[in-house]
């Protein structure tokens, strides 16, 4: 590991509060197995002493050595057992300091022999490895060394007590620097492990403000070394359907259609930017169109790389119904200009501008393909204020009944031609809401009813009150929807199986103007079906919550006038 320079040595340095709350905590850990080790030793002491010290002396250490030994394995469950022991743990090691001091003095006092009793310099030493603070390293010495002195002094000095005196010395110098050194070695380290901490917090916060910016962004982003992912975001994950333990580890060519893993592998050995589509594989099998940008990772001091990945099944979709709808949209107008032009075309020749049945029959034929054209107009403008959000509405007093009858009475022609009949029950029910919108709504419904309707089959429309609502709802007697369209179909440019609508047309977007229709109301609209037969409902707030002011504009009346269907 580098060393931390001077500086920011200096500036990661423990304060004093931590420094004195860390050597306590090293104090507590390191007092429990010296007290248990050192109360084991004076029982091998009272045993030792009665075979090696004279009767008289053995008779008054015995005792002595079994009181220390029992008094230390009490400070040892006391460290244990009792917070308040342990919270004071340099006062505790000094007791057990003075403990073995009180054995040292007395065996040296009442043997008067320096040279048999070396106990006093194993104490010193000791203290320098046990204690950690100056004030009771400086203590426990001037207890040792008073001690000393009495003993000495009792005995007379001489030269057998001065040369024991200087040993003590000696071992109160080394211990001393035992103490410095292995003081200064914690610091050392509690300072290198600060910094290590220090560092690991600004790594964790820069992780996780990257991953904040990560899953923050609408491309899923991976990165990888040598093809193996290292990292990914939330979107990522969402996109192949698995998270982000599951992706991190595996190769990335595990989540590449295996047709396409080729086009993969050439772009980890390409060392530029590069960008390509491909089929991206998810976790249950799927497939699904992505677009795919890798870059090296700048200053990762790695060979990584970061890729970006678009999910394209929108945009493919998009471009789809798009083409789609230019499709429906140029045979939908083909098809009546065709026949209007046609018509006209017929009304210049004599034999039939001469025949009155031919030229009502041709006239027929083109107001009927104008109305057509007419109503493919609307839906188109209709889509494009839905695009903007500008649908417009004109809120005003209203009846359910009325609304039903009108629309069935204007869906009776195209009914009459498919061979459907129309029936209504309605309710006299007052309301607040834009009638114009709601006959739109309704007249899209029955004309799909009758589309999709048998010949010789009934269409029925009907309105109740629900409480504070209207629910209205459209009934055919028809082959029925698949459960899993009965939403999709709300959708633009959706329509069912045109096999079945006998030609009758319609670019898909009759029902998704319903929809937006309801919704503006705050309403719902929604389809239940069955094998056989539909029925579409939609429900709305008998009172309208919008101002009516701004529901309804001067300015955009004369521009558009009311709803033509």
């Amino acid at each position: 590991m580098k060393e931390p320079s001077r500086e920011s040595s200096r500036f990661f340095r423990p304060s004093a509060p931590e420094m004195d709350s860390r050597l306590d905590s090293i104090m507590r850990s390191s007092l429990v197995p010296v007290a248990w080790t050192l109360a084991a030793l004076y029982l091998v002491f009272a045993a030792a002493h009665t075979q090696v010290l004279a009767p008289a002396l053995a008779d008054i250490m015995v005792p002595v050595a079994l009181t220390t030994a029992l008094l230390l394995a009490g400070v040892a469950i006391a460290l244990v057992k009792l917070p308040i022991v342990a919270r004071h743990s340099h006062v505790t090691a000094c007791f057990v300091l003075l403990l073995v001091l009180v054995n040292c003095a007395l065996h040296l006092y009442l043997s008067g022999d320096p040279d048999r009793s070396t106990n006093f310099i194993l104490l010193l030493l000791g203290a320098g490895l046990l204690l950690l603070r100056v004030p009771w390293l400086v203590m426990m010495f001037a207890a040792t060394f008073f001690s000393w002195f009495v003993i000495a002094r009792k005995h007379g000095f001489g030269e057998q007590w001065e040369h024991f005196g200087f040993a003590m010395l000696s071992a109160a110098v080394v211990s001393a620097l035992t103490f410095y050194v292995r003081r200064q070695m914690i610091v050392r380290m509690e300072t290198i492990s600060k910094m290590e901490r220090r560092s690991a917090q600004q790594a964790a916060l820069e992780r996780e403000r990257f991953h904040k910016l990560a899953d923050a962004a609408f491309e899923g982003i991976v990165i990888h070394e040598q093809g193996l992912i290292m990292d990914c975001n939330r979107q990522a994950a969402l996109m192949y359907r698995a998270t982000a333990e599951e992706m991190i580890g595996r190769p990335i060519v595990d989540f590449v259609a295996p047709f396409d893993r080729e086009v993969m592998l050439q772009s980890l050995r390409e060392p530029k930017e590069c960008s390509f589509p491909l089929m991206a594989l998810r976790g249950d099998g799927s497939v699904f169109p992505v677009e795919i940008q890798s870059r090296d990772l700048a200053g990762s001091g790695r060979h990584m790389r970061v890729v970006a990945i678009w999910d394209l099944t929108e945009k493919l979709k998009a471009e789809r119904i798009q083409d789609e709808f230019i499709s429906v949209v140029s045979h939908e107008l083909r098809t009546p200009l065709t026949s209007i032009r046609g018509a006209l075309a017929l009304l210049k020749n004599e034999s039939v501008s001469n025949n009155p049945e031919m030229v009502e029959r041709m006239l027929g034929i083109a107001g009927r393909n104008s109305d057509r054209l007419l109503f493919l107009i609307n839906d188109l403008l209709d889509l494009q204020r839905l695009a903007t959000g500008q649908l417009p509405m004109r809120i005003r007093a209203c009846d359910a009944m009325e609304l039903v009858k009108q629309a069935v009475n204007d869906g009776l022609p195209f009914a009459g031609q498919q061979g459907v009949a129309l029936e209504h029950l309605a309710e006299t029910v007052s309301m607040e809401a834009d009638p114009g919108r709601l006959l739109q709504t309704l007249s899209n419904l029955i004309h799909n009813a009758v589309k999709f309707s048998p010949s010789g089959s009934t269409v029925r429309v009907a309105s109740v009150q629900q409480g504070e609502s209207v629910m209205f709802y459209v009934r055919d007697e028809g082959r029925g929807i698949p459960a899993d369209r009965l939403e999709t179909i709300f959708e633009r440019f959706n329509q069912m199986d045109r096999s079945d609508s006998r030609g009758s047309g319609g670019t898909g977007l009759g029902l998704s103007i319903s929809r937006a229709i309801v919704n503006q109301h705050q309403g719902r609209i929604w389809a239940e079906s069955g094998e056989k037969g539909s029925v579409f409902y939609f429900v709305i707030p008998r009172f309208s919550k919008m101002d009516r002011a701004e529901s309804d504009s001067d300015e955009f009346r004369a521009i558009t006038g009311p709803p033509v269907r």
